[in-house]
């Protein structure tokens, strides 16, 4: 009768060769990446300077930066709006460096970069604001700026969630539709999250 490790050994031996196999193939595959992103990138960075004049910059609503407050929270990050609205600032959410230098060539990098650092900004501080009012009880100044901040196609799951609380409290839970239908639209990575939490609202 064969000695018990004679008769796994070849099986062992196979795993091995499967493993080392999977192994190799993702060696291969990473290093296709590498080289991938390395050519699109030196590509990207010959690209010359484009026009960025005519992109669709956002300029925040003069009705919210009219908006005065006695609360010290809610006034500084009014304060904090005030301060972005001569800034240039654009949603260029889920597009890469690369992408961007591609499209509007390398020299305008920084500035693109500096826009869309400005457009996470103000999508914090108007989440921030529509959190504020909510928990102050202040329920139509959350529901202005949250609402502006859904128009402009934020992607913080927060500020959804708390734009749709307000709907379902308010008998509007129609309307919490049209926001997954805007999450749809996103370009980015929480565009699931905010659609499950938003589906999850409606079945409460």
């Amino acid at each position: 009768m064969p000695h018990l490790p004679n008769l796994i050994l070849p099986y062992i031996l196979i795993i091995f060769g499967i493993i080392g196999l999977l192994r190799a193939k993702s060696t291969l595959a990473d290093k296709k990446k590498r080289d991938d992103f390395f050519k699109k990138e030196s590509e990207a960075n010959s690209v010359k300077k484009r026009d960025i004049s005519m992109l669709p910059y956002i300029k925040i609503d003069e009705s919210l930066l009219s908006v005065k407050s006695d609360n010290p929270e809610i006034q500084a990050l009014l304060s904090e709006l005030t301060n972005l609205k001569d800034k240039k600032i654009l949603n260029l959410t889920g597009i890469s460096n690369t992408d961007l230098k591609l499209k509007y060539g390398a020299a305008n990098i920084t500035e693109l970069t500096e826009c869309d650092d400005n457009f996470a900004l103000l999508c914090k501080i108007l989440n921030l604001l529509g959190k504020a009012y909510y928990d102050n009880g202040d329920i139509a100044m959350s529901k202005k700026f949250l609402e502006y901040a859904v128009g402009i196609r934020t992607d913080i799951t927060d500020t959804f969630v708390t734009l749709a609380t307000i709907y379902r409290d308010n008998n509007e839970s129609n309307r919490i539709d049209d926001l997954i239908n805007i999450a749809g639209t996103l370009n980015s990575l929480s565009k699931q999250t905010i659609i499950l939490k938003l589906n999850d609202l409606v079945h409460i």
